[in-house]
């Protein structure tokens, strides 16, 4: 668990366990089966694999969240960045400021509806973030067709009470979801976007958000409109990595596009390890062999022409986040239902 996250949608990271499968185009080039790779031998990867219980997650969460009952998460007033009260900011430690939620995102090294991970853990980690109520959780899965489903199955390692709970939250008609949790869907192509949308927009939840992080493709940003009303998030990205797949100079403004027109909040993340030399110059003298391409509307690579655009290997670090040449930015927050402190 990250106290502190650098993702710019979120505040810190929350991970029960490690390891997961690859199940779609998004998954090909996964940070995370080569973090478990690297660290693991990628033995929590993959169909059947064993996942790797977190020893820490439950007394974390517990910790952060009594922490934030306490008001310890705030913005600090000299540079706008958020914290937990004793970490180091502008060079000082345990300087005031506005008190905050935290947000954060559940699961960045697995999927919590992964079908090879324990029902029992399953159940343990969704009454933990129940029982957080001054945490707001941001779930996002590649798995959301079979989420409800798998909740319901793992409520019968819960105790009564919080079984009938959680049953009477999928039911989704009968309680308010809980406030502090959302739940998002990552849609990074065309071919599993309807699917995974219209399963998203039925789940019971006070907040709803889609990432298209690595985007595939643009070519289903044209539906957003149809879900206006029930998603308040969309974040885009391009991906990260020495294989990284270029994202085309457009692709974030078609869905800035779009979600103006369908009033849903846009995120731009970043560029990733690609981006027009038009909007971050490239470095004089550098090298443009295997670090020059040019790719069509589809973000494939192709050999120069009419209707291609050029792309150079800058890093993810370097080529930042802004969405055009000018340097302007967007990246709308996702807002929750506003709740008491305890």
């Amino acid at each position: 668990m990250a106290r502190i996250s650098k993702i710019s949608w979120t505040d810190g990271t929350l991970n029960f366990w490690e390891g997961c499968e690859k199940v779609s185009p998004g998954c090909l080039h996964c940070y995370a089966e080569d973090r478990d790779r690297r660290y693991h031998e990628g033995k929590h990867w993959g169909r059947g694999a064993p996942r790797k219980k977190s020893k820490s997650a439950i007394d974390n969460i517990r910790r952060y969240n009594r922490w934030a009952a306490e008001g310890k998460f705030v913005v600090c007033p000299a540079c706008g960045i958020s914290r937990w009260w004793n970490d180091e900011c502008c060079g000082f430690a345990k300087t005031p400021g506005r008190i905050v939620r935290p947000k954060m995102f559940v699961m960045s090294l697995g999927d919590i509806f992964d079908e090879d991970v324990p029902l029992e853990w399953l159940a343990e980690a969704l009454v933990e973030m129940l029982k957080a109520d001054s945490l707001d959780m941001m779930i996002l899965t590649k798995r959301i067709t079979t989420a409800r489903e798998r909740i319901q199955r793992a409520t019968q390692h819960m105790t009564p009470a919080w079984r009938e709970r959680v049953l009477d939250w999928m039911e989704g008609d009968t309680i308010m979801p809980p406030a502090n949790i959302a739940i998002g869907a990552t849609v990074e192509c065309l071919k599993f976007a309807k699917e995974r949308l219209d399963a998203l927009t039925a789940f019971p939840a006070v907040r709803r958000f889609v990432s298209g992080e690595p985007l595939i493709d643009a070519d289903w940003a044209g539906l957003l409109p149809s879900y206006a009303d029930r998603i308040n998030l969309v974040i885009i990205g391009g991906e990260s990595g020495n294989q990284a797949r270029p994202m085309h100079p457009d692709a974030p403004l078609v869905f800035e596009h779009a979600c103006d027109k369908a009033g849903i909040p846009f995120h731009f993340k970043q560029w990733g390890t690609w981006v027009s030399p038009s909007i971050v110059p490239m470095p004089a003298g550098m090298l443009t062999d295997g670090n020059l391409i040019h790719i069509d509307t589809k973000g494939q690579v192709v050999e120069p022409g009419e209707s291609t655009v050029p792309v150079w290997r800058a890093g993810a670090k370097a080529s930042g986040h802004a969405i055009e040449a000018n340097g302007r930015t967007r990246t709308e927050p996702l807002t929750f239902p506003s709740q008491p402190w305890k």
